[in-house]
């Protein structure tokens, strides 16, 4: 029973995670018409580059880091592919 409120928190954050890719990937199929599924490599990239950015500078300015790699990623993305 002491297990059930952290498993429970951890599986609603996975959970939104996972919804709010898939969210996106529908967001971006919408709006260009061109499925994208590299919303998972950008959301994985743009987590490994702030975890990276946190052992260098805070947490906060690590995740405006993070969030700068994630949109010039974005951007590269849809010059080059779309």
């Amino acid at each position: 029973m002491e297990l059930l409120g952290p498993a429970l928190v951890g599986g609603l954050t996975a959970g939104g995670l996972y919804s709010l890719l898939a969210f996106s990937v529908v967001v971006l199929y919408k709006a260009t018409g061109v499925a994208n599924f590299a919303v998972g490599v950008t959301g994985t990239l743009g987590a490994f580059a702030t975890w990276r950015f946190h052992q260098i500078v805070p947490t906060p300015l690590a995740v405006v880091l993070g969030l700068g790699v994630c949109a010039v990623l974005g951007a590269l993305v849809y010059v080059v592919v779309i």
